[in-house]
């Protein structure tokens, strides 16, 4: 062994006899995920949601750092919840707890969260997705973005959500998404909100069904399936079951219950169909006009008296579908109910519904009203 040699050897070796020995190291400080990791993720969340409600913004802060630890531990109900703060706008600094973020929508940190939650089994989460998912296809302002819809609807109906089955059901049959169309694909969406609860969507199966569109037909089922629908509050299921009913008694006793429901446009075409079958009672058959009329505008300003007359009309007038069969006599009927509002649309509409069936007197007659009343192109033949 070399021995140091001189001065420089002497304080080398001074050094070393002097020196401390290193103090011990000190234990590495616990990762913040094994806080809420394995069977504590819950109490985090519990625990979170207990500093929720609280105004002071530090505790909130504590809440959304406890449910962030949840949420990478796997927790479902953390995710679930993370992805509600995030989504109310609750983890910007800017704005205060509970708030919404400025654009209406989730926030970008938000979806990813819920679709988390979704996969992890959370029927919350799911609900999230497709609540978001039409704020998408529906936005307030600025243009659809149908792609990101889509992706949302179609995890959220993976995850179990009815309504967003019943939308990829919409989305993917006659007049939907054009990338997603598909008849089959459409049924099996709709047979899968039915499964889930949807009424509207069982509404909708019962429709393929009795007409073997996209599944196999079979009208008996689709009666007893629309029945049970209209029983359970869908306007439309109440539609599909007076058309299917056997017997007037039953179709009118179906009509007038979708009527009453009213939650839907659905409603006006159970009201136009019952008010035709009510017309020897005049007063009844009004009555359901008039219901008919405003569930066809869905509240919006009509531009004319019984203007939601006049639109349901065309639509039986021309045939517009399972619920709105081409019928001469209640299309007539609600171009009667609208006139005797004395609209120029009113007028003009009959006057055209006329001059089709070359009943020229008639039509000249709804004309010439039409044109007193200001509408200037039912003036001229060559104008109309």
């Amino acid at each position: 062994m070399m021995r140091p040699a001189g001065l420089l050897g002497l304080v080398l070796l001074a050094a070393c006899a002097s020196a401390k020995p290193p103090p011990p190291k000190a234990k590495a400080k616990a990762e913040p995920a094994s806080e809420c990791g394995g069977a504590l993720r819950e109490a985090c969340v519990d625990r979170a949601l207990a500093l929720a409600p609280a105004k002071d913004p530090r505790v909130v802060q504590e809440a959304l750092r406890l449910l962030e630890l949840a949420c990478d531990a796997d927790s479902a109900r953390g995710c679930s919840a993370l992805a509600d703060a995030y989504g109310a706008g609750s983890h910007t600094e800017n704005e205060p707890p509970g708030s919404l973020p400025a654009s209406g929508g989730p926030s970008p940190e938000a979806v990813p969260v819920a679709q988390k939650a979704c996969r992890l089994g959370s029927k919350d989460g799911c609900t999230m997705l497709s609540g978001w998912a039409y704020t998408f296809l529906r936005p307030t302002s600025g243009e659809a973005d149908l792609p990101r819809a889509v992706t949302l609807y179609r995890e959220a109906c993976t995850g179990g959500e009815p309504e967003a089955c019943f939308a990829m059901g919409r989305l993917s049959g006659e007049g939907g998404y054009e990338p997603l169309r598909d008849i089959d694909r459409s049924a099996r969406y709709f047979a899968t909100a039915c499964e889930g609860g949807h009424a509207d969507g069982c509404a909708v199966l019962a429709t393929l069904t009795a007409t073997g569109n996209g599944v196999a037909k079979n009208v008996p089922a689709a009666r007893t399936l629309a029945q049970r629908t209209c029983e359970a509050g869908s306007a439309e299921g109440c539609g599909v079951s007076g058309v299917l009913a056997e017997g007037t008694a039953a179709q009118l006793a179906a009509f007038e219950r979708g009527c009453e429901i009213g939650k839907s446009r659905s409603s006006a075409f159970s009201c136009a169909q019952a008010a035709y079958r009510s017309r020897a009672d005049a007063k009844k058959s009004k009555e359901l006009y008039e219901k008919a009329c405003t569930a066809a505008l869905q509240g919006k300003e009509a531009p004319e008296p019984r203007a939601g007359c006049v639109v349901l009309a065309m639509q039986f007038d021309a045939g517009g579908g399972f619920l709105v069969p081409q019928d001469d006599g209640l299309a007539l009927g609600l171009y009667d109910h609208a006139c005797a509002g004395g609209g120029a649309n009113a007028f003009a509409a009959r006057g055209s519904y006329y001059e089709r069936r070359k009943q020229v007197a008639k039509a000249k007659q709804d004309y010439a009203r039409s044109c007193k009343l200001g509408n200037r192109e039912a003036c001229e033949p060559t104008r109309r």
